[in-house]
């Protein structure tokens, strides 16, 4: 059985809001988005899903694709992150900016569930 450390061929490159002030009206602020270390990651296609809109008659088809991501238990990352890009060893882009959906411990590793932006 492969080691989750020998797993690891991806780079995560995650970024975290530092603004954590709130408007006038109670609404949270822009964000600022400030850019992490880089975290080895290996991640893989969960899903792929289509969901249908009707408004006034238009069909609208909108495409969601999640993805699984297996991190280091020691990995520094938030369900409030993003993920600005995904790439491999070599530093080549393989995905671009995602969402983190949710973030789950396991024994010895932990599993984040992230989506595309649309």
């Amino acid at each position: 059985m492969v080691g989750v450390r020998q797993r690891l061929t991806m780079r995560c490159y995650p970024e975290r809001n530092t603004n954590a002030a709130a408007d006038a009206w109670g609404n949270p602020d822009t964000p600022t988005w400030v850019a992490q270390p880089a975290i080895p990651c290996y991640v893989w296609l969960q899903k792929y899903n289509y969901r249908f809109q009707n408004a006034d008659t238009k069909r609208r088809e909108i495409n969601r694709t999640a993805y699984n991501m297996l991190l280091p238990k020691s990995a520094d990352l938030l369900e409030t992150d993003r993920v600005q890009k995904i790439t491999d060893r070599l530093g080549v882009q393989i995905y671009g900016a995602m969402q983190i959906q949710n973030v789950s411990s396991q024994a010895g590793h932990k599993i984040a569930e992230i989506i595309e932006y649309e």
